[in-house]
């Protein structure tokens, strides 16, 4: 039976929404220059065509001043140890940065608990 281990965060704070074209293309741009770092042939929307300039201007954009982040994680805190090392053995088999990372926050809390 798989288990399911997530980490999420609740924010709170006030948003500031956009639709005007020249902040949204400053977003768009941010993002990809970001996200697409890591690729062989990153986007980026001054190559894109004519027609992703039009769609830009249906996202609305927004931005987060955060008063509160609070995070609350479910890594199998709840299961006995051998259950615990056996996903963290089955995550770390993966070839998934996401597993890994997933992997090493529960050894983190597992240590935590301790013997």
């Amino acid at each position: 039976m798989p288990t399911w281990n997530y980490i999420t965060a609740h924010v709170y704070g006030k948003v500031r929404i956009t639709r005007e074209d020249p902040e949204l293309q400053r977003i768009v741009v941010a993002l990809a220059e970001k996200f697409e770092a890591g690729a062989a042939t990153p986007w980026t929307l001054a190559a894109s065509g004519p027609d992703t300039a039009t769609r830009v201007r249906g996202v609305v954009g927004f931005e987060l001043h955060a008063d509160s982040v609070q995070i609350k994680p479910k890594l199998s805190q709840n299961q006995p140890v051998v259950n615990v090392e056996g996903t963290i053995a089955g995550l770390r088999g993966t070839a998934s940065e996401e597993s890994a990372a997933v992997a090493a926050l529960m050894q983190k809390e597992l240590e935590r608990r301790g013997p």
